[in-house]
């Protein structure tokens, strides 16, 4: 049970900042906790709620809970924060906290420097979001300050978790302290700290995410955790379907421990002998949006495990290429009412068909050196694509931009890619399963259908 005071309650946002969140954490109704979005949920909402990236406080120096203050201020201006739960602190952490190293957040101050320039990076609304997001009190490390004459404390590294943790209730926070009234180290002792600093790449925090959580699921005894549905990994570990662990961890299972021939994510700045490496993709980002996408995972994922598996049937020797993943996706997507309706057998000769529909075209590399070989298919489509819409002008750009995006991997933004293979199958298909296939559309927000013709893949 939450006690019914925060720090910032006489500050001007209610008990536990309701001015702010509108939500009354020991009756929250509906209110919708911030750890279950996902990463790019949240940075979606950030977006249509224009929260800064960085906001200027143009301060020389600044005490921490006036900078508090002003993040919250702008959360509260945004709305980001409306009818959302905080993971507020209800206890201590099991980090040693040692007295001599606590200080009251009413001593810490911020040494931003002259003109608010060179000592400090200003506070990070949207980084400070997903530390919330991700809150962990026993993650919560002791910082590093200088402690002057005074008793004041400047902070040299740790002001971000700071800020997120006095939004969260902590009124002490543990920073290592160097003694000295001279200013001049403050900026020394933050360029040191921040400088070649190496963070754990998408790519490892996927790996890591997947062994947390079949550690988890081994010590549950339930089994073998591959033989756990999806439903029971969630009840098991209690995280939300939406959870990025939750999806880095199906990730694993589906891409490399439940499949017979591996996929292994690497990446993007690997080698190119690793990235274009057989069953090796080095796209994460597009990959985790694969995995988010419910329209691929609905019905125990029935869209993406066909689309992996064919793929891999039609291109065994490649990397796997996410744009070129799409084309399939897509395609199990649209034709899904008809195509699993079928049986076992008629889905595997129909999709043998369908790959000497495309080998010819789209080469595997094991099979011949022409067509797509290494090269993404997707790129080979996008050249085909140039002269029905050149793009040339910010007009044509903005009419046609619905045919050109790239980066989401729906419908709209990736209609072209599909339309691709839907056009090659039905030229290179017999008329009886040419006649099966669904062409790809979007629908506008005014409800108009569109599709894409102007495209010569042959």
């Amino acid at each position: 049970m939450l006690k019914n005071k925060h720090a910032f309650d006489p500050r001007g946002f209610g008990n536990y900042l309701f001015n702010v969140t509108e939500v009354d954490p020991n009756a929250p109704g509906d209110a919708k906790p911030i750890g279950s979005f996902t990463k790019k949920g949240l940075e979606r909402m950030m977006s249509k709620h224009n929260v800064l990236n960085e906001l200027n406080l143009d301060k020389d120096k600044e005490t921490l809970p006036n900078i508090v203050d002003a993040v919250l201020n702008h959360y509260k201006e945004t709305g980001i924060l409306k009818g959302i739960l905080l993971p507020f602190i209800t206890g201590p952490s099991d980090l040693q906290e040692p007295d001599e190293i606590l200080y009251d957040i009413n001593k810490v101050w911020l040494n931003y420097g002259p003109n608010g320039k060179g000592g400090q990076r200003n506070p990070k609304p949207k980084h400070i979001l997903e530390m919330l997001r991700k809150w962990q009190i026993n993650l919560l490390t002791v910082g590093m300050a200088r402690r002057n004459s005074n008793g004041e404390v400047f902070v040299n590294e740790g002001q971000q978790r700071s800020i997120a943790a006095a939004i969260l209730g902590k009124t002490k926070m543990c920073y290592q302290c160097i003694i000295s009234d001279d200013d001049a180290w403050d900026p020394i002792a933050y360029k040191g700290e921040n400088s070649g600093k190496l963070s754990q790449s998408n790519v490892e925090t996927y790996e890591s995410d997947a062994i947390i959580i079949k550690n988890q699921l081994a010590k549950a005894n339930k089994g073998d955790h591959l033989e756990l549905g999806f439903d029971s990994v969630q009840e098991l570990t209690k995280l939300h379907p939406e959870a990025d662990e939750f999806i880095h961890y199906k990730m694993k299972r589906i891409l490399n421990w439940n499949r017979s021939y591996p996929i292994e994510m690497v990446n993007s700045d690997a080698p190119s002998k690793e990235r274009f490496a057989t069953g090796h993709c080095s796209n994460y980002n597009q990959m985790f949006d694969i995995f988010e996408t419910p329209e691929y995972t609905t019905k125990e994922d029935r869209i993406l495990k066909s689309a992996l598996d064919f793929y891999q049937q039609v291109w065994s020797k490649r990397a796997l290429i996410t744009g070129d993943l799409i084309l399939f996706l897509e395609f199990f997507y649209y034709n899904q009412d008809w195509f699993y309706s079928m049986t076992n057998e008629e889905q595997e000769y129909f999709l043998i068909r369908m790959k000497n529909a495309i080998q010819p075209i789209w080469v595997d590399n094991n099979t011949g050196n022409s067509g797509a070989g290494n090269t993404a298919v997707w790129k080979i489509v996008q050249d085909a694509r140039k002269d029905a819409y050149p793009n040339k002008t910010i007009s044509e750009q903005q009419t046609n931009g619905v045919f050109y995006k790239y980066a989401s991997p729906r419908v709209a933004q990736c209609m072209w890619i599909g339309t691709a293979l839907y056009s090659l199958l039905k030229v290179k298909m017999n008329k009886e399963d040419a006649e099966l296939l669904v062409q790809p559309f979007t629908k506008t927000e005014d409800g108009t259908i569109i599709t894409y013709d102007k495209l010569s893949v042959i």
